[in-house]
C-alpha cells in the first residue's frame, strides 16, 4: 500500500445513522490498487445547527 494519495478518492456510501447525541458516517474508501475499505466514524455531537 502507498500512500501516494494522488488517485485516491472518498465517498460517502450513503448509509448514515442520527441519534439524538451521536452521529454515525460510513465512509468507503478506495486505494489506487483497487482495493476498498470501510471506514465507520462516530462523532459526539452536542451541538445545534442554526440556519438563518
Amino acid at each position: 500500500m502507498t500512500n501516494a494519495g494522488s488517485n485516491r478518492s472518498l465517498r460517502t456510501s450513503g448509509a448514515s445513522e442520527a441519534n439524538s447525541e451521536k452521529n454515525v458516517v460510513f465512509l468507503r474508501r478506495s486505494d489506487e490498487d483497487g482495493t476498498t475499505k470501510n471506514l465507520r466514524l462516530t462523532f459526539d455531537c452536542y451541538s445545534k445547527t442554526i440556519i438563518d
